[in-house]
């Protein structure tokens, strides 16, 4: 009995310990099986970046940029400012052989292709407004396809066409037509679908999602409608997006590391990696539909600041575009208030001392704040610097003590508040805030640098205001307002007493200061002309005329961002100076 027990359980022992190395022997096939499928799919999600040859297809004397690569990849449309206007060119891969497609004295830009390579789409303002109009690839007589629209694009199968007009609340969203019947036109896009401006809208290769960049970041939202998508979310100056030919990336531009370079995403998200090693700067990418060709954009903003004594016409540089902007200058000419990037690439204040109008000494740091700072403006007394601090998807007024300090915040409420201006006496703070549903100006009590009570609201939604500024008796607040596709000068009374009213007619202007030598308001404007120069206008009749010594920014579409001291002898000023030209890069089909 005593054999026949042991031998059993000798059995039962083997059986036991066959089933336990069973089971390991199945766990351990789990893991190696859970081990691979982890390294395939990070090999698949970090697959070597794309390599091709590059080559630079244009070497004009103007700017070139804005290139699109036709849908077989033999040719590139583009914009140039070659003829002294900005005109649409198209040339061939290896830019043997250029053809100017439209010579309008307006400005015409944003070209895109049809999918048939017959025919291209581009915006220009010949009727006044800004409108998509098409033209054949051997040029000709262009026709108006879709007014009051911007920034075209056409879905593969060439049925539809993405491109941006302003919303209900007055910033430009995506919207979708039908191109056989444009007119009839549908908004994709709103207020929930990221901040402010929507722009730079691009087609996935199945023609079932958008991407779209805002002020930072990108996003993809499907066509039929539904919840968008944040595709980035760093806060690096994310734009120009540009689907792979298989659509699992989006070749996009970023100021990541310092610089402005092409990087691409997983059009399903994940990290960023840089595309492009360079040492200028790259952007404005495109891909041809077999994915052999990548185009693309290289170039300088040129100055970030100029100084002029406006007595004796010195100018002095101030840095370069990637680390001085949005200038300031206190009201007595001693320094310079701007958004920096020396320090920290999301932008910080700093501030400049002046000699006689001449910069002294390196520039200072003030502020070291999560976000981006933005907008700074001195107090008439020179004590104080408001400005707006962005942070994610909120913009708030916050006030620092001029030479640095502890910053204050002004304003904290869920809208986003913006461009802030101060009174003569330093009692009040004019701002632009969305807090009513649409860009107004709105103002705010201050007393030694804090909030001193509620603030109300001096605009009534007609326009979409920016850049407010106050007279110099305080009695009123001037503001650039945006309605019907018009950029004017309005004036409000501060204390609310009245409506807004347009003062300009054609002016097309973006920034705007109020003179207190002259009593004029100065405009960065257009007034019909292909170029962005200093105007100024009276504020009892709307006349306007060219600053003296005359002022020029640039082309029409220079930002025109400048502040003149309270003497109104000194002046600071973006001076756009560009220069670009058009690259291929080329590998196999599929490469990109």
């Amino acid at each position: 009995m005593v054999g026949k027990t042991t031998s059993r359980y000798m059995i039962l022992r083997n059986q036991k310990e066959r089933k336990l190395r069973l089971a390991a022997i199945v766990s351990a096939a789990a893991i190696v099986a859970l081990v691979v499928l982890w390294a395939v799919g990070r090999m698949r999600t970090e697959e070597p970046l794309p390599i091709g040859i590059p080559m630079q297809i244009t070497s004009g004397d103007g700017w070139e940029g804005e290139p699109a690569m036709s849908p077989d990849g033999t040719r590139v449309v583009y914009v140039s400012t070659e003829s002294g206007n900005s005109d649409v060119y198209v040339t061939d891969v290896l830019g043997a052989r250029t053809l100017q497609l439209t010579a309008d004295p307006s400005m015409d830009f944003a070209p895109t292709w049809f999918p048939d390579g017959a025919t291209i789409a581009f915006v220009s303002e010949r009727t006044g407004t800004r409108s998509v109009w098409e033209v054949g690839q051997f040029g000709g007589s262009a026709t108006m396809l879709l007014e009051d629209a911007e920034y075209p694009a056409i879905s593969p199968d060439g049925t539809l066409m993405a491109f941006l007009r302003p919303g209900d609340s007055g910033e430009p969203h995506i919207w979708v037509a039908s191109l056989d019947d444009p007119s009839d036109a549908r908004v994709l896009t709103t207020g929930d679908c990221g901040l402010w401006d929507h722009i730079a809208v691009a087609w996935s290769p199945d023609g079932r999602t958008l991407s779209y960049s805002l002020e930072n970041d990108l996003w993809t939202v499907p066509v039929v409608g539904g919840r968008p998508r944040e595709l980035t979310r760093d806060g690096w100056g994310d734009g120009q997006p540009a689907w792979s030919s298989d659509g699992r990336y989006v070749y996009f531009e970023s100021w990541r590391e310092g610089t402005l370079a092409l990087w691409r995403v997983s059009s399903r998200g994940g990290e960023p990696q840089r595309m492009t090693q360079g040492t200028g700067y790259e952007s404005e990418p495109g891909v041809s539909a077999d994915g052999s060709r990548l185009v693309y954009s290289t170039g300088s903003p040129g100055a970030g600041a100029v100084l002029v004594n406006l007595d004796t016409g010195q100018e002095s540089t101030i840095g370069r575009m990637r680390s001085v902007l949005l200038a300031s200058i206190s009201p007595d000419g001693s320094r310079l208030v701007f958004v920096s990037r020396r320090w920290d690439w999301s932008g910080e204040l700093a501030e400049q001392l002046l000699d006689d109008g001449v910069p002294s000494g390196p520039p200072r740091r003030l502020t070291d704040q999560a976000g981006t700072a933005s907008h700074p403006f001195y107090s008439s007394d020179g004590r104080w610097i408001a400005y707006y601090l962005i942070s994610g998807e909120k913009r708030d007024i916050w006030i620092i003590p001029t030479g640095g300090g502890r910053p204050i915040q002004f304003t904290d409420d869920p809208a986003q508040d913006v461009h802030p201006a101060w009174s003569p006496d330093g009692s009040m703070l004019a701002f632009i805030s969305n807090r009513a549903g649409t860009r107004d100006v709105w103002v705010a009590p201050v007393r030694e640098g804090m909030p001193a009570g509620e603030a109300r609201r001096l605009t009534d939604g007609r326009v979409r205001a920016v850049s407010p500024v106050w007279s110099p008796d305080g009695s009123e607040i001037a503001f650039v307002g945006s309605a019907d596709d018009r950029d004017e000068v309005w004036v409000v009374p501060s204390g609310g007493a009245a409506p807004a009213r347009r003062l300009t007619d054609g002016m097309e202007a973006t920034r705007i200061r109020w003179d207190a030598a002259t009593g004029k308001i100065l405009a960065a404007a257009t007034c019909g002309e292909e170029r962005r120069s200093l105007w100024a206008v009276s504020p009892g009749t709307g006349e306007a005329e060219l600053f003296e010594p005359v002022v020029v920014f640039g082309t029409k579409r220079a930002t025109g961002l400048f502040d003149l001291s309270q003497a109104g002898r000194l002046l600071v000023l973006s001076r756009e100076n560009l220069t670009g030209d058009i690259w291929v890069s080329e590998g196999p089909p599929g490469l990109y």
